[in-house]
């Protein structure tokens, strides 16, 4: 199915609009001076790569050609509103001529011009219409249509382009037409794999990803895409005693695996980019396995292994964060659903409480003030008033049996109590909540002691109150900055009990008041209804435990939960 998500709100946030509308005049100066230097920068990276391109680097190759301006400006245009493509048009055409005037005839670069610009155009236009923008490569089917649709795209530009053209004929003979066929795919190809996915997320994204993400994180990013680079330097510019050994290219593949896994996307693009650079610079400058051992197919030998890595690492970065969108995806779904469900069944009950209490409330409504106008009366007649009076009681026990049914009817299952290994179970509970804590960007600190003796539990209930008791944590952090941290801890503080603590760095206790919280439909969240921690604690009295908080030192709040070990007596407490 074609899909075009391609709107105007997710392209202003990549490229000033400079509609001039409804906006102060200085802020469209502002904007026009942005995307001016915006555009001055393009032609000046249009220019460097244009001028490495020609194949001067590579003289004793028989493919001298990596065509990277135009993975320059497709990306231009992707990020780009369409009214302003001229302005980058303008700017791709002077770097153009200025790079490559001294070495082409006038008539062959207004030959390639327009054959170039055109193959942009319609590759974005295509792009734009069956993947859709922002590309934002975050599924196996987003990556492969983009590598399908840049393959097709490049048929027509190949077919078209004066080398090839000039060589069928026979005008020119230094390639053979099948020759300058592989020439123009090859050359044109690996730069969209390897240079117009990393300017497309880092440009897109890469900005606004650095100034939400924790220090750890972006810690973490450096040591990777260093790792990328001090292995690339060692692999590509090697000197010739150690690049005899054409294996060592496989030694830059790990740390791309890790920029995969780790990073997604973005730092997977950027690491093959940087895998590639260097790549580069070792052959041109003679060094590495690929000058060594590839001899004058060297830029073909190049390309061919940048298609073997690139493609792999793309589509296994998009692999894991299509799985990381499909589990936060569910989780949310799953969240909502259980909002609903629970919504549904409050209606549905405080329906039937209604029905079912309306009878008696409205009997002893009547009665109260009849036994007032008796108490009134001279004499007062004692038969009518005890008469009433058991009337009252009589209605006010049916609404307590009422109340009492519903109660038991509200209990899905008898609790089940067993031996349960609560580290195990707080294990469960994190990988249960570790999509909605990845997502909130919070840092997990678990302290589990060994060898904890078991309790005597309802694994269902006890895992319900520890995913209670996270996702309150969780929603108190989500409105604080970073760094935040859930601290986990089970241990066993006596003989008798073993306990989990649930400390977090949220927004705390409403006004420091611990027990406000387990107050039904208490709540501080929107759309909630206040009773997790409420069915939290009469769980934990159930099985004979307790839970309570208190303010965590330095702002947040701690959660106990304190139950016994197996073996001991249970007995119910009020708990706090």
């Amino acid at each position: 199915m074609m899909r075009d998500t391609y709107c105007a709100s997710s392209r202003s946030r990549l490229v000033p609009d400079l509609g001039f509308r409804g906006t102060p005049a200085a802020s469209h100066i502002r904007a026009a001076t942005r995307f001016g230097g915006a555009v001055v920068l393009f032609g000046l990276a249009y220019f460097l790569t244009a001028r490495l391109s020609r194949g001067e680097l590579f003289l004793r190759s028989r493919i001298g050609l990596l065509w990277v301006p135009n993975a320059l400006l497709l990306s231009a245009f992707v990020l780009a509103p369409r009214r302003r493509w001229w302005l980058i048009l303008g700017a791709a055409s002077i770097a153009h001529v200025l790079a490559l005037g001294p070495a082409n005839q006038a008539w062959r670069m207004a030959w390639q011009l327009p054959v170039q610009t055109g193959f942009v155009i319609a590759l974005t236009e295509t792009l734009r219409r069956f993947v859709g923008f922002p590309l934002r490569f975050q599924s196996r089917r987003e990556v492969l249509a983009y590598v399908g649709l840049t393959v097709v795209m490049l048929v027509p530009l190949a077919f078209t382009a004066p080398g090839f053209v000039l060589s069928l004929v026979g005008v020119e003979t230094f390639f053979s037409p099948g020759t300058e066929f592989e020439r123009l795919m090859l050359a044109n190809l690996t730069p969209m794999l390897l240079v117009a996915p990393a300017v497309l997320l880092a440009v897109g994204g890469g900005a606004e990803w650095l100034t939400r993400a924790s220090k750890r994180r972006v810690a973490e990013a450096a040591l990777i895409v260093g790792a990328t680079l001090a292995m690339s330097l060692f692999v590509f510019c090697s000197a010739p005693t150690i690049a005899r050994y054409p294996w060592l290219i496989v030694l830059a593949f790990p740390p791309l695996l890790w920029a995969a896994v780790r990073l997604g996307p973005t730092g997977a693009s950027v690491s093959l980019l940087c895998v590639g650079t260097l790549s580069i610079a070792g052959a041109a400058y003679e060094l590495g396995p690929f000058f060594v051992n590839a001899g004058d197919d060297v830029v073909f030998s190049l390309q061919v292994y940048w298609i073997a890595i690139s493609l792999p690492i793309l589509l296994l970065a998009a692999a894991i964060r299509e799985g990381q969108n499909r589990a936060k995806l569910l989780q949310d779904q799953h969240n909502q659903l259980a909002r609903v469900t629970e919504a549904e069944m409050v209606t549905e009950l405080s329906g039937v409480l209604s029905n079912e209490l309306s009878q008696p409330l409205t009997a002893i409504l009547a009665n109260a003030p009849a036994a007032k106008l008796l108490l009134a009366r001279q004499p007062i007649s004692a038969l009518e008033l005890r008469a009433t009076l058991s009337d009252i009681e009589r209605e006010a026990r049916q609404a307590a049996k009422v109340l009492g049914q519903f109660r038991g009817h509200a209990r899905q299952r008898a609790p089940h109590f067993e031996s349960t290994d609560v580290a195990r179970l707080v294990g469960d509970a994190l990988n249960l909540s570790a999509n909605i804590l990845e997502a909130a960007r919070v840092e997990v600190l678990p302290e589990i002691a060994r060898d904890l003796p078991l309790v005597k539990a309802d694994r269902v209930q006890l895992l319900q109150v520890l995913l209670n008791l996270i996702a309150n944590s969780h929603d108190a952090m989500c409105s604080v900055a970073e760094p935040r941290r859930l601290r986990l801890r089970v241990t066993q503080p006596d003989p008798e009990h073993v306990e989990v603590v649930v400390a977090d760095t949220g927004t705390g206790l409403p006004n420091g008041d611990s027990e406000l919280v387990f107050e039904p439909f208490f709540t501080t969240k929107t759309g909630a209804m206040g009773m997790g921690l409420p069915i939290a604690r009469s769980i934990a009295c159930e099985h004979g435990g307790r839970v309570w908080a208190e303010p965590s030192e330095g702002g947040g709040a701690t959660f106990h939960l304190l139950l016994p070990v197996e073996g001991f007596c249970r007995a119910t407490s009020a708990g706090g």
